[in-house]
């Protein structure tokens, strides 16, 4: 309700207390102008049994009770013409007259005079307005300046906790708190679909958001200072995704998947990816730890003839590989700068052998030691 609308209202009821103690006068006043209506009806008609008056014009009209209380009150202001009707003890339980801005207005009150219902217009249209025992608003239904059905809801205090509505893309609703933030928002946002917000406690920040997106659903959760914490949505594909984020809405983790299988990547406060597991073209599962760079440095897998593991060097050259040769022997070797094997552990049948690279052939080795071999040779190695 507007501040002109409550202004009338404090001023009309003004009136009607002045009225209402003054009902004495009032009375006088109706007898005195009973008896010369009466009067002056007799001299000009004679007798008025039965007679029937077309038209009365007055600027005023009242109708008492025995004792003279003003009960019913038709009059007229600046604004227009206006009905007031009292109870029998002198509370205004009915009121309706022009508003000042030439509208109409209707009010019923209790037993006690207290206004509780409200129907007005305005220039955007109707409005009800519901008041509780203590005056204030706990329900207004209206219409808002787009011509969209509006619905509020108050508390015991008249401050607004819910509100229905309807914008250009949609129905919408919203749920306040005890200090007037709005912490839960329902609606249609610019692409027609659905969103609903769920808010921080005290200040309306961001909490949590259910949304859609051309891909799917997504769901979006914030810290305390409104950043982005948590997002999980569909990609292009279809396929699920989350990602986490530190305090400064830096993606740190991301668990997801491709058309091989799931995956998880693990960043660093520089947005590198320095972590990855991941399922392999094959269906193997394959583990990579990277620099700050973002370049592998070791990496887990699996291959045709079991496990594997690879250290590679600042210069992306592996100089460490383990991993099971075809016939199910394991093999360990090592390699220089430039990836030139220089030593090789295996773990051959029926004993295992250390093979030894010169520096100068990358080719073979220079000497080869087994376990049949060894005992054939002298103490001294030679």
């Amino acid at each position: 309700m507007d501040q002109s609308t409550l202004d009338r209202i404090a001023r009309l009821e003004s009136r009607m207390d002045a009225l209402t103690q003054s009902k004495k006068r009032w009375k006088l006043t109706a007898v005195a102008l009973g008896m010369g209506l009466t009067c002056a009806a007799a001299i000009a008609a004679g007798p008025i049994t039965n007679r029937v008056m077309d038209t009365i014009t007055t600027k005023q009209l009242h109708v008492v009770d025995d004792e003279g209380n003003i009960l019913v009150q038709l009059g007229q202001d600046a604004d227009g013409g206006m009905i007031f009707v009292n109870n029998v003890k002198g509370m205004p339980v009915f009121e309706t007259y022009a508003n000042t801005d030439q509208s109409g207005l209707l009010l019923m009150g209790d037993d006690k005079g207290n206004k509780l219902v409200v129907l007005g217009s305005s220039q955007d249209g109707a409005r009800v307005t519901l008041n509780n025992s203590n005056g204030f608003e706990a329900l207004t239904l209206g219409i808002t300046g787009s011509n969209a059905g509006d619905l509020q809801i108050g508390n015991a205090d008249g401050a607004t906790q819910l509100t229905l509505g309807a914008d250009p893309e949609g129905g919408l609703f919203q749920l306040y708190n005890n200090v007037g933030s709005v912490v839960v928002e329902s609606f249609a946002d610019a692409d027609l679909r659905g969103l609903l917000a769920v808010r921080g406690r005290s200040g309306g920040q961001q909490g949590a958001l259910l949304s859609c997106d051309e891909d799917g659903g997504s769901i979006s959760l914030y810290n305390n200072d409104g950043m982005l914490g948590l997002w999980a949505y569909n990609s292009p594909e279809g396929r699920g995704r989350l990602s986490i984020f530190n305090e400064n809405e830096q993606q740190l983790t991301e668990i997801g998947c491709d058309e091989d299988g799931g995956s998880i990547f693990l960043s660093n406060n520089n947005d590198v990816t320095v972590l990855g597991s991941f399922v392999d073209p094959n269906g193997r599962g394959v583990s990579a730890v990277r620099d700050d760079s973002g370049d592998n440095r070791v990496v887990l897998s699996v291959d045709d003839d079991g496990g594997a593991f690879y250290l590679s060097n600042a210069k992306d050259a592996t100089v460490v590989e383990s991993y099971a040769s075809p016939e199910g022997d394991g093999l360990f070797i090592i390699s220089d700068g430039q990836a030139n094997t220089r030593l090789e552990l295996v773990g051959s049948r029926p004993g295992g052998a250390i093979n030894y690279w010169d520096p100068r052939s990358s080719q073979s080795p220079v000497r080869v030691e087994t376990s049949e071999d060894s005992a054939n040779e002298p103490e001294d190695g030679s």
